[in-house]
């Protein structure tokens, strides 16, 4: 035979599944209020760590300020640590400086008086060590005009075929290289030597076109301090 089930009280007609659910819910309230307000509590707890370390952080980096060497350290860096190092020294001043390296480093060769053989034996004496005997330093631009030195610029050249050139000396160091950056032009036919404490510009076109002439360029002094400003023959 089936049998019938019921969670209706014979006698009562009260549902005693969800009777009993109900008290079993209202027994556990008290419970549930503890678990929801602990796990306020831990949030609570959590955000409060997080404050404690963000002030510690903020109390951390005013000390620091406090340090007056940390407004007045100065560091130096380079683009190009290959072609120059920067180092710092007493007190510079803040700045940017843009540095053109022009030449590098040249191994340097010392000779002595001719001997008959390697294994020949040096004779008693003294043995003296010094510079020159063979070619002469070049004159450094920064000598001239009494230390003066020379302005750093460009002049124009004109031959007397009248071609013209502007000659860059911006980057030269001493003599040599301003002759270098006259006799090397493409455009003009001119040569440039030295005689004595003068520069004298030699026109090799045999025309007569124009004057061999020598001018600043952009309102410069480059070849007033060389001393070729005026410089105008035909």
């Amino acid at each position: 035979m089936g049998r019938i089930a019921s969670s209706i009280g014979i006698i009562t007609g009260v549902p005693i599944t969800d009777t009993v659910d109900q008290l079993i819910a209202i027994s556990a309230r008290p419970r549930d209020l503890i678990v929801s307000r602990t796990a306020s509590l831990r949030a609570e707890q959590t955000a409060v760590s997080q404050l404690t370390a963000s002030v510690l952080a903020v109390q951390l980096a005013g000390r620091s300020l406090g340090n007056a060497g940390l407004f007045h350290k100065t560091t130096a860096t380079t683009s190009n640590s290959a072609l120059l190092t920067a180092t710092v020294t007493g007190s510079p001043t803040p700045a940017n400086y843009q540095v053109t390296p022009l030449k590098t480093a040249e191994t340097q060769q010392s000779l002595s008086n001719g001997f008959a053989s390697l294994d020949a034996a040096v004779g008693e004496g003294t043995l003296v060590i010094g510079r020159g005997g063979f070619v002469a330093d070049p004159v450094l631009l920064a000598d001239l005009n009494g230390g003066s030195g020379v302005s750093r610029g460009k002049i124009r050249i004109t031959d007397r075929s009248g071609d013209s050139a502007d000659i860059d000396l911006r980057y030269a160091l001493n003599i040599d290289d301003v002759l270098e950056a006259i006799n090397t032009s493409e455009k003009i036919n001119v040569t440039a030597v030295a005689e004595g404490d003068a520069i004298r510009l030699v026109d090799n076109t045999g025309a007569t076109t124009a004057n061999l002439s020598v001018a600043e360029v952009s309102g410069g002094s480059t070849a007033a301090d060389l001393g070729l400003a005026g410089i105008n023959v035909a």
